[in-house]
């Protein structure tokens, strides 16, 4: 693999803001847009010799063998991926959580 999946801690955030989790394995859908993965889409693991997640046959729109990408065929839309959160209606309920503050009189070590 070429691409390495990072696994991001952020912190200073004021969303309460869930991700829409677990995410699922994209799927070809140049000819049926109602077939895309909506939501928090996987990394694409194509033709490698195990542990694929995606699997692809026969030829795309204009003929050529297809060859997934991070594109529209694979449901990945330009821009920011915002279809990666929970709703709205979902997480209305959520507080957000209280952040740390460390006391004045604290000395890092």
């Amino acid at each position: 693999m070429y691409i390495h999946p990072y696994k991001c801690h952020v912190t200073g955030s004021t969303s309460i803001i869930p991700l829409s989790t677990p995410a699922k394995p994209p799927v070809w859908c140049e000819n049926d847009p109602n077939r895309c993965v909506r939501g928090a889409k996987q990394m694409i693991y194509w033709a490698q010799a195990s542990g694929n997640n995606v699997f692809v046959e026969d030829q795309q729109k204009d003929g050529k063998a297809k060859s997934p990408g991070y594109n529209v065929k694979m449901g990945f839309q330009d821009g920011a991926q915002n279809d990666i959160f929970l709703p709205r209606p979902e997480f209305l309920h959520l507080q957000p959580k209280k952040r740390y503050e460390r006391p004045s009189h604290a000395r890092l070590a």
